[in-house]
């Protein structure tokens, strides 16, 4: 008696009855071959349990956990700093655990405007801006393939910062660093 799980499944407690426990790599060597194939983008079957029934008359129940679905980013920026005013080229990458992404939200700071987004083949990211009149702004950038989960997948942005001012008489000026962030991303 064994029990296989998708690979997005976590199991949590195990009851049973009449049963001996065994090496789940016996239950592996038994499965089909169609079971036991590499399936790109799918959700693998794995063996989790696995026990000998001497007897007819067993009893096996076990708790199922889909954990809520997570993304994780890492990120990098360039900041640079011109006479035509503050540029901005910057990259996540998305590693999504749990279920595909297809779009994600990106919390932009205040004056500071996203113009363009596209993957690492540089072809473009449709995306949608949402400015408000006070605190940061988010842009909404979809992913049209989405992206499975355990997949690394990079995205890169070009952002400018307001120049007003920027080119008018000045000897010195503070420029922040421009933060932006993965709106709910599990770490950063």
């Amino acid at each position: 008696v064994g029990l296989l799980i998708g690979e997005r499944l976590r199991l949590g407690s195990v009851d049973s009855a009449g049963l001996m426990p065994i090496d789940t790599a016996l239950l592996q060597q038994a499965l089909p071959v169609a079971l036991k194939r590499d399936q790109a983008g799918r959700n693998r079957l794995r063996p989790v349990l696995a026990y000998y029934a001497p007897h007819a008359q067993f009893e096996l129940g076990a708790m199922l956990i889909r954990p809520a679905p997570q993304l994780w980013v890492t990120g990098s920026a360039l900041l640079v700093l011109s006479e035509s005013g503050p540029h901005l080229k910057g990259g996540f990458t998305l590693l999504p655990e749990g279920a595909p992404c297809f779009e994600l939200d990106l919390s932009v700071p205040v004056d500071w405007y996203i113009q363009r987004v596209h993957d690492a083949a540089g072809d473009s990211l449709p995306f949608e801006s949402y400015h408000r009149q006070e605190g940061p702004s988010h842009t909404r950038i979809q992913l049209p393939r989405g992206i499975a989960p355990r997949q690394e997948f990079p995205i890169y942005f070009e952002a400018r910062g307001q120049t007003t001012g920027w080119l008018s008489p000045w000897s010195s000026r503070s420029a922040g660093f421009p933060a932006f962030a993965v709106i709910g991303a599990a770490r950063e």
